[in-house]
């Protein structure tokens, strides 16, 4: 005989979800420890949520992107410095042809050029915008 059938000649039905839910509200009122450990539960799960929503809104991004993107912007911070030494006979030239008044207009220029190169290289950090792989 199905469940079916039998419910029909006992004349009740039996809800095995109701039954289920009432015995472990049953249960949680009995053991603390076991309604905190259920509480513990729904707090990782609502920061569980928490994380693929920040995932899928952009607002977490793979580390090893972070870390491509540092390196890559390491490398842009350092070639302009490297070159200063190569700049030597630019500065040299204009200490001679104005003395230091125009060296320190070639040294603000060279400062100008050097705030716009770091400033390219920092743009890079905008991680969105290179789109990460799964965050982290």
């Amino acid at each position: 005989m199905n469940v079916g059938e039998y419910d029909y000649h006992v004349k009740e039905t039996a809800d095995l979800v109701k039954e289920q839910a009432a015995a472990t509200l049953r249960a949680s009122q009995e053991s603390p420890e076991l309604r905190r450990l259920q509480e513990q539960k729904m707090r990782a799960e609502a920061a569980l949520k928490d994380v693929e929503l920040r995932e899928r809104t952009g607002q977490l991004v793979d580390i090893t992107r972070v870390e491509e993107v540092i390196a890559e912007v390491g490398e842009e911070l350092r070639k302009p410095i490297e070159q200063l030494p190569l700049r030597a006979e630019e500065i040299s030239a204009a200490a001679v042809s104005g003395g230091v008044q125009a060296v320190r207009g070639k040294l603000k220029q060279i400062a100008f050029e050097l705030r716009g190169a770091f400033a390219e290289g920092l743009r890079k950090l905008d991680l969105r915008s290179k789109g990460g792989s799964s965050p982290v």
